[in-house]
């Protein structure tokens, strides 16, 4: 069973350690499960890996952690989660640690449910595409904690945002139309919110 997703059904299984999960294939990296993955398939992660992870294409996939979720920046110059898939993209609960960007999610209908981000250069999460529903548990010590550059996007309640080097959330100039509902935003060196878009509800 997955906490995050009870009731999910795993066509993949991602555990570096090779231990099996019943007779699902299992792969050592999520990348490597998410390539071979077809739409519509159901990827639960038991381990943690040292990885940088795109998730392109147009499949419509769902990634669930299990036990432990944790992606760790192989290369510290690129995003540690980088979605660009034009598919809808269901995940729950992982990690990201490290590299410029935490969760970049660059294109839109994609549910990211109760992630974590800590100790990125950049954006612990940058939402650059619209229409994506985003829920955190905690994003921290990164520069800026959650920007938002899209339109249309619902930041979930819950969740902290805090102790970040510079500002805990940003709604770019351009950004219209979203919903920021986020738990706490405290302990930032910066400003707690910043706003420069129009049309948008911060609550």
């Amino acid at each position: 069973a997955c906490p995050a997703d009870p009731g999910a059904a795993l066509t993949r299984a991602v555990d570096h350690t090779g231990a099996p999960h019943g007779t699902v294939p299992v792969h050592s990296t999520l990348q490597a499960a998410y390539d071979a993955a077809q739409d519509g398939e159901v990827i639960g992660m038991f381990s943690q890996a040292v990885e940088n992870v795109t998730l392109d294409g147009a499949r419509s996939l769902n990634i669930t952690r299990c036990t432990i979720a944790r992606l760790t920046a192989g290369d510290p110059a690129r995003p540690v989660w980088d979605i660009t898939s034009t598919g809808a993209l269901t995940i729950r609960g992982p990690e990201a640690v490290g590299g410029t960007i935490g969760w970049r999610i660059a294109s839109g209908r994609h549910v990211v449910q109760s992630v974590s981000s800590t100790g990125q250069s950049q954006h612990g999460i940058l939402v650059l595409g619209d229409d994506n529903s985003v829920s955190v548990d905690a994003v921290r010590g990164s520069l800026v904690g959650i920007r938002i550059e899209g339109h249309r996007n619902d930041l979930r309640p819950g969740g902290t945002v805090s102790d970040n080097s510079g500002n805990g959330l940003e709604i770019a100039s351009a950004a219209t139309g979203n919903t920021v509902r986020v738990g706490g935003i405290q302990g930032n060196a910066g400003h707690g919110v910043v706003v420069d878009g129009s049309g948008n509800l911060v609550s």
